[in-house]
């Protein structure tokens, strides 16, 4: 019975193995972007001043994030009153 299980385990781990190789292979192309996703120090979060701040601030792009903004602002009160 500790046989099957073992070797279940290094069938298993053979195809995951094959799997992480096949779609790594793919998905290369991330390798550039892992400075920004792997950071040692997240980026600071941004505070409701911040983003109504960069909403005045950029007459191209602040008014498509205002429309996403307020909605999650009602969502974020009303769990307050839940």
């Amino acid at each position: 019975m500790a046989e099957d299980s073992s070797s279940s385990q290094s069938f298993l781990r053979r195809h995951w193995e094959g799997y992480k190789e096949f779609w790594g292979e793919r998905f290369s192309f991330l390798d550039n972007y892992s400075r920004f996703i792997k950071r040692d120090k997240p980026l600071p979060s941004w505070s409701d001043s911040d983003v109504e701040e960069f909403i005045a601030s950029d007459p191209l792009h602040g008014p498509t994030v205002f429309p996403f903004f307020f909605p999650v602002q009602i969502y974020l009160i009303c769990l307050l009153f839940i």
